[in-house]
């Protein structure tokens, strides 16, 4: 997941091998995962990555050459903004959530017209909310969660209720891992798309959609059938 939020850390190694997850929540989305969305779902430019970690989704945005591309993270380390796949990229250092995001960094941004991202889990909504508000009238937020995302939760109606904005759900057909050792739990993943409607009378009647596994599950990290270690079930 993206190195973005207030209580993140980067994964520990612990003797035997075991890794184990700290308060920053810091893991890198496999390429495949972007590619899957962008293989299917029309992006362009200006495009933001919010919570952009290691620039894993910004680096697979810059390859579908969907345009303008922005990546922003409360922390951007030296070796990502240094790294050359991703010198086409304006990488920002800001705090996603801000609560005076209109006046710290919304100026710093043109007019974005979709947000491709991989939130923290119990920041999720948040971030879809903030996303909402950035882009234009039309404009896509996509965002990398857990299935049960879905589920019942009165919290989080407004993203997954009868009158949002969602519309389109990719369930990932492999499990996609952020760990560096592969290792996967139960969890099911999938890409929530939202368009940004009107005020009012906007129902939503998402469809959902199957993506195969990618052609060879197991070998390098962009190919394991994988997925994020525990955490929060809900979220606000």
């Amino acid at each position: 997941m993206s190195s973005t939020g207030r209580k993140r850390a980067q994964l520990a190694l612990l003797p035997g091998g075991e890794y184990v997850r700290h308060e920053r929540d810091y893991y890198r989305t496999p390429t495949w995962c972007a590619d899957a969305l962008l293989l299917r779902e029309p992006i362009h430019g200006p495009v933001l990555d919010a919570g952009c970690g290691t620039g894993a989704i910004t680096e697979v945005l810059l390859a579908h050459q969907v345009g303008d591309v922005i990546g922003m993270d409360i922390t951007i380390l030296h070796e990502t903004s240094s790294a050359p796949e991703l010198q086409d990229a304006l990488l920002l250092v800001h705090d996603f959530l801000a609560e005076d995001w209109e006046r710290s960094w919304r100026p710093l941004l043109p007019a974005v017209h979709a947000v491709v991202m991989n939130p923290p889990y119990n920041q999720a909504p948040d971030f879809i909310r903030r996303a909402l508000d950035l882009v234009e009238p039309g404009g896509k937020v996509c965002a990398l969660l857990r299935l049960n995302f879905l589920g019942s939760s009165r919290a989080r109606m407004d993203l997954v209720g009868y009158d949002c904005d969602l519309r389109r759900v990719y369930v990932l057909g492999a499990r996609p891992s952020f760990l560096p050792n592969g290792k996967t739990d139960s969890a099911e993943f999938a890409w929530f798309v939202w368009e940004r409607g009107p005020a009012m009378g906007w129902t939503s009647q998402a469809t959902i959609e199957v993506i195969p596994p990618p052609a060879r599950a197991g070998g390098d990290d962009d190919e394991r059938q994988l997925e994020l270690p525990g955490g929060a079930d809900d979220e606000g």
